[in-house]
């Protein structure tokens, strides 16, 4: 039973990071900054939720706003 909600926590904890990588690297590409290090990428796969939930309500907010 643990090792299948720890294997879900893993696999759903990837496909998060994966994407926010992906935008992390345009923003990165765009501003000529560095993008995420193997350590960064290692933490914010263990606190998946918290920064996911982070990293999403900023991008859906940054699309959100209105411009005055």
């Amino acid at each position: 039973m643990f090792l299948s909600l720890l294997k879900w926590y893993v696999i759903v904890g990837v496909i998060n990071l994966a994407i926010i990588d992906f935008f992390t690297n345009k923003v990165s590409e765009i501003r000529g900054t560095v993008g995420l290090s193997n350590l960064e990428r290692v933490v914010i796969l263990c606190g998946w939720p918290v920064y996911s939930t982070i990293f999403w309500y900023n991008f859906i907010k940054s699309f959100t706003k209105k411009d005055d």
